[in-house]
């Protein structure tokens, strides 16, 4: 799956970041599911939707992954913690992807609440 082709899914919550972990696309399901509507995710951090006890092991991972290009998470279905607007926390499926753009990587991922 490309970062284009996640773009058009519309029966899962996707949310798209920058380099700098900075939300830059997320679909109508995303608003559904997390609460947050376009106007409040995008440009802000994607640690708005993880939990904030995995805030620091994600932040080495995604600073790992941006300064080598290698990631052990990508590419593969995940179980993780995720956190809605109102700080809820339920069980998701994440399935996260990476591709080189001209200002560095872009990253996206689905979010599937279990």
């Amino acid at each position: 799956m490309t970062i284009d082709e996640m773009k058009e899914l519309t029966d899962i919550s996707v949310i798209i970041a920058n380099k700098e972990g900075i939300i830059t696309y997320i679909n109508e399901k995303f608003v559904e599911v997390f609460g947050f509507n376009r106007d409040e995710a995008i440009g802000e951090n994607i640690v708005i939707i993880i939990p904030e006890e995995l805030h620091d092991a994600h932040n080495m991972g995604f600073s790992r992954f941006v300064s080598t290009g290698k990631g052990s998470l990508l590419n593969e279905p995940l179980s993780l913690k995720a956190r809605n607007k109102a700080g809820d926390e339920f069980d998701a499926e994440h399935f996260i992807i990476a591709e080189k753009r001209n200002d560095g990587w872009e990253i996206g991922s689905t979010v599937k609440p279990l």
